[in-house]
This record gives structure tokens, sequence and C-alpha cells, in this order.
């Protein structure tokens, strides 16, 4: 699968998530979709450039996973006051994140079982 064609689909898979964990707090309905797209953006590239470069074990996969968990956590934790009624909480962040890549992760692997890759 293509660069391009992985994104969309992580954002595909990640979206509900925000949406769902979002959608409450913020004032605009676009702001669960713009927050799913710049958290990818900002992880998805080089983690794809890793893992283009040099095969990886699934346990180095999940140890980066969780190194992009704590970015997106913290970038969470980040987002403009303006946008949403009061910040998350790391932990709550956290749990976002986790709930979010440990989806398309999942899903992610079980795409690479079912290909035999």
């Amino acid at each position: 699968m293509n660069w391009l064609a992985a994104f969309v689909w992580t954002l595909a898979l990640e979206y509900p998530v925000y949406q769902w964990a979002l959608g409450t707090r913020t004032r605009r309905w676009w702001h669960p979709a713009a927050c799913t797209l710049a958290l990818n953006l900002l992880t998805h590239p080089l983690f794809s450039l890793w893992l283009l470069h040099t095969p990886r074990s699934p346990a180095e996969v999940l140890v980066a996973e969780l190194g992009i968990v704590a970015v997106e956590a913290l970038a969470l934790c980040c987002l403009p006051r303006s946008g949403l009624r009061g910040r998350l909480g790391l932990a709550h962040a956290a749990a976002v994140a986790l709930g979010a890549n440990g989806i398309s992760f999942a899903v992610g692997r079980l795409w690479l079982a079912a290909l035999g890759s």
C-alpha cells in the first residue's frame, strides 16, 4: 500500500475516535476532522519513512506507535483554547491518542497479516 492510501486509511480509522472524544468539547463541527488531520500530518510521514527504509519487527513498530501516542497526546493538550471548551488533561489526551492509534495499528496489522506481509 502506498503512503497516501495508508494515510487516508489512518485518517478514516482515527477520525471517529477524535469525533467521539472531542465532539462535545468543540465549538465547530469540523474541529475533530482538522485535529485528526493535523495530528497525523505531525506523525504519519516520519513514521512511514522510518518503516519504508528498514524492515521492522512488530515489537519495534509497537514501541514506535507508543512514541506516536505520546507526541499526539502532548499535541492534544496544546490545542488552541479557542477551538475547545477547556483543554484536555494529559491523561484524557493520552487515552484518546491511544484509542485512535490502537485502532489504526490493529487494523494495519490485520491488513498486513491478510496480505501475508
